[in-house]
């Protein structure tokens, strides 16, 4: 979501962008919010959501509380405007405001076929936002109905209301499923979760454990497993073919009470060669320098996240050293 400074002397200065979830009342709870330079030459305001208080003859709809107007001269992409209506998912890109203060819309684009609305059996989401209309058996998140059942875990964080993060996968009947629940990012805990997609180093099938990026991590009776490889659903490691080659993982580890990392969640990506690996964390800069829960990271010439943020990167890791070629940043701070 973004929103224009506006002086009436110099007109727009500066564009507000806004991420964060909806609560399903039409409000955005922000978990981030930036200040950018605005470019009146190219430069475009996006706002992302569901319609509401649609109006064909006034020709104006809602997104949240931005009210957007569009006309003959506006483009729509993968849609016509005849097919704009109130719960619809939409991405609007404007120049500017009217004299109402409303977005005067130049593309308006049907987001309704990608995302978590879209997809075939199996296929895996990650989905952050705001709980509300729990039953029995499902709940919404960002609009979306996420059905869960006995085999979900972290049904506990449950609540209306709650910031929650949800794995989920689609099923036969084109249902998202709910494997498991926690509180988003922005909980006090979230220090302790490490992410990780790279080479598998090591496979201790007695002790359950797989080290990745020197990291050993423990496997229960807990931990989901996907076998994304053969479209699996596995129990234990020793259901994995782990024949020679290299082997491809991603997981979701915490720290337990005793400092040990135990994976609540592994993604078994198959064998293959030269994969994009991924590293999240809070990043920590000490004497020996940057790292993520004790794996160092060398962000070469990029401009290296303050000490405490949470970091999200891409890179290759080789000889003990994480080497990001990209990353996304967020202070923990709401």
């Amino acid at each position: 979501l973004a929103q224009a400074v506006y002086d009436q002397n110099v007109g727009i200065q500066y564009i507000v962008e806004v991420s964060g979830y909806s609560d399903g009342n039409n409000m955005i709870h922000a978990t981030r919010i930036d200040v950018k330079d605005y470019n009146p030459v190219n430069g475009y305001i996006e706002v992302k959501g569901y319609v509401n208080n649609f109006d064909a003859n006034s020709a104006t709809f809602m997104i949240a509380n931005m009210e957007i107007t569009y006309n003959t001269a506006t483009l729509f992409d993968d849609m016509t405007d005849s097919m704009l209506a109130d719960g619809m998912l939409v991405e609007v890109k404007g120049n500017g405001f009217d004299a109402q203060g409303r977005l005067l819309a130049d593309r308006i684009e049907n987001e309704i076929n990608s995302g978590a609305s879209s997809g075939t059996v199996d296929d895996d989401y990650e989905i952050e936002g705001v709980v509300s209309a729990i039953s029995s058996d499902q709940f919404i998140l960002n609009g979306y109905p996420i059905f869960y059942d006995q085999n979900t875990l972290g049904t506990n964080y449950l609540t209306e209301g709650a910031l929650v993060e949800v794995d989920a996968y689609r099923d036969d009947q084109s249902r998202l499923i709910a494997e498991e629940i926690e509180p988003d990012q922005l909980d006090d805990n979230y220090h302790d979760k490490l992410e990780m997609k790279s080479l598998v180093q090591d496979v201790d099938l007695v002790n359950n454990t797989v080290q990745v990026m020197g990291q050993t991590i423990r496997l229960t009776s807990s931990t989901m497993i996907w076998d994304e490889y053969t479209k699996q659903r596995y129990f234990g490691l020793n259901d994995i073919n782990w024949s020679s080659g290299s082997h491809y993982i991603e997981v979701k580890a915490y720290l337990d009470s005793n400092g040990t990392l135990m994976a609540s969640r592994m993604i078994y990506e198959g064998p293959g060669s030269g994969e994009t690996e991924e590293l999240e964390g809070v990043l920590s800069i000490d004497q020996t320098g940057p790292n993520v829960m004790g794996i160092p990271v060398d962000f070469g010439a990029q401009s290296t996240p303050a000490d405490g943020m949470r970091v999200e990167m891409e890179g290759v890791y080789s000889s003990g050293m994480f080497y990001a070629t990209s990353f996304e940043a967020e202070s923990l701070t709401p």
